[in-house]
């Protein structure tokens, strides 16, 4: 039975507990009591995001595509409900597909570690005429799409539980952008009620530093040796396999055993960065003007200083020495 956060708020067992448990099919659903409140996470424990039971549920989540015309409107309602007594009733009339966004920091259990977040899951009832679809997502910061599940097909008249297993390696590399949770509705621009209920997440195995720093060991490991690097592909290779190390953790880096390697091949890059100049890629140095190397491999000086005495040379005011961004634009 869904056990409603206010209610939890108000008893004096649940303050001194800090949480209650409830039994749900065969899994032990963990509602939160309050945000203080740190449970002891196991692998295979269910923690309540959202049972839609009062009007403070239904703020806590929102959707997020108001600006492409999308028209609808959320409501708690007890016409329909897996457990409890209401669920979140959302009517759709026109516009592009709706997309529901449930925040972590705005669910029965705000404190939700990223790292250690296994599998989302809800039940969908809809009553369209047709089967339509739904996709959940993990959201990052700006509305950004980090992870998308398939497309699930949704009957009508039925409730059908989607569960979407989120990437251990990604949550854990993003567990500080990831704010919440989405799902998609496929509504085909039909108009028909929608109900959502029992939003959760499902505690997973967490993922080891050494874990996370191997497939950048193993980037590093294909690089050749510094002595041997001669061409833009392999240029290209080191910047890119630095990259990958730049955007771990402090205490992940550490786990890079070959790290000496990628030092010295990065030293050899001479502080080059990749563009594409004129449609090609290459590679130039912090000047800008400095170094250009070919696909070929073979190396192409350009001169700054003959740059710059060109641009002179098309400029009167430069010629005599002023510096045009400086100057009114009389040219």
């Amino acid at each position: 039975m869904k056990i409603q956060r206010r209610k939890l708020l108000m008893a004096a067992t649940a303050v001194l507990a800090g949480s209650l448990l409830a039994a749900c099919g065969g899994n032990e659903i963990v509602v939160d009591s309050g945000k203080d409140s740190v449970p002891e996470e196991k692998v295979g424990d269910v923690y309540l995001l959202n049972g839609f039971e009062t009007m403070d549920d239904l703020y806590a989540v929102k959707q997020t595509n108001f600006g492409y015309d999308t028209v609808g409107k959320m409501d708690i309602s007890a016409e329909q409900k897996t457990e409890g007594e209401h669920s979140l009733k959302y009517s759709y009339e026109a516009g592009t597909n709706p997309e529901i966004l449930q925040r972590f920091d705005q669910s029965q259990y705000p404190q939700a570690d990223m790292s250690t977040v296994g599998k989302t899951s809800l039940s969908v009832y809809s009553t369209a005429e047709s089967a339509v679809t739904a996709t959940l997502k993990v959201i990052t910061t700006g509305n950004i799409v980090l992870l998308s599940s398939e497309a699930y097909e949704i009957q009508p008249g039925e409730w059908t539980e989607l569960s979407f297993d989120i990437d251990a390696f990604t949550r854990t590399k993003n567990k500080d952008d990831i704010v919440g949770v989405s799902v998609s509705l496929g509504v085909k621009g039909v108009a028909a009620d929608y109900y959502i209920d029992n939003w959760t997440i499902t505690i997973g195995e967490a993922v080891t530093d050494e874990q996370i720093a191997q497939p950048v060991i193993d980037r590093i490991e294909a690089l050749p040796a510094a002595e041997e690097i001669d061409s833009l592909a392999e240029i290209i290779s080191v910047l890119s396999a630095n990259g990958s190390y730049e955007a771990l953790s402090e205490s992940v880096r550490a786990k890079v055993s070959n790290y000496d390697k990628l030092a010295a091949c990065m030293e050899k890059t001479g502080g080059v960065r990749p563009v594409i100049r004129r449609g090609k890629p290459a590679l130039l140095d912090d000047h800008h003007f400095g170094r250009r190397l070919g696909l070929d491999g073979d190396h192409e000086q350009r001169d700054g200083r003959n740059v710059r005495q060109r641009r002179r040379d098309q400029c009167p005011q430069l010629r005599l020495g002023h510096d045009y961004r400086n100057e009114s634009r009389r040219f």
